[in-house]
């Protein structure tokens, strides 16, 4: 489950952080207040392609956290962290960068940035803890287990 969200310049997003609790959380707002792109920065954290043209005009560097914490995580993500040399616990901390070079990172549990993932195994992340998005916007799980860690409470 997604606890908390940070995005800095992402788009016209200069700094923006988000608190999730347990059960249901509703983004609303005006059109065009930027909840379409707290969605992608989820997907883009989780492995979606992102380059340079995603970085808010005149920003060398973007960046996106995620806080999920799940009490038991699946084994293939207990696999992909541990191939990278993460410790899993029940919170993971994970962190994009991207560059103007167009160069991007995903980070995980380390704030000083020596535990990166690859970015072609990255994607693995998105099947497991992203929900889906239909073309009206509604969110579902992408499996009915999925629904339900992203769901539960946690």
């Amino acid at each position: 489950m997604l606890r908390f969200l940070k995005v800095a310049n992402i788009a016209v997003i200069e700094n923006v952080e988000v608190e999730f609790e347990p059960g249901l959380n509703l983004l609303t707002g005006e059109t065009g207040s930027g909840k379409s792109l707290l969605v992608d920065a989820v997907t883009m954290l989780l492995g979606e392609r992102a380059g340079a043209d995603v970085l808010r005009s005149g920003e060398a560097k973007g960046y996106i956290e995620g806080v999920f914490r799940l009490e038991r995580w699946p084994e293939e993500l207990v696999g992909l962290f541990q191939d990278a040399g993460v410790e899993v616990d029940e919170e993971i901390i994970l962190r994009r960068e991207i560059s103007a070079s167009g160069r991007s990172r995903i980070f995980a549990n380390d704030p000083s940035g020596d535990a990166s993932l690859r970015p072609r195994r990255a994607p693995a992340l998105g099947g497991r803890l992203q929900p889906g998005r239909s073309a009206d916007g509604a969110c579902r799980g992408k499996t009915a287990s999925a629904a339900r860690q992203l769901c539960a409470d946690g």
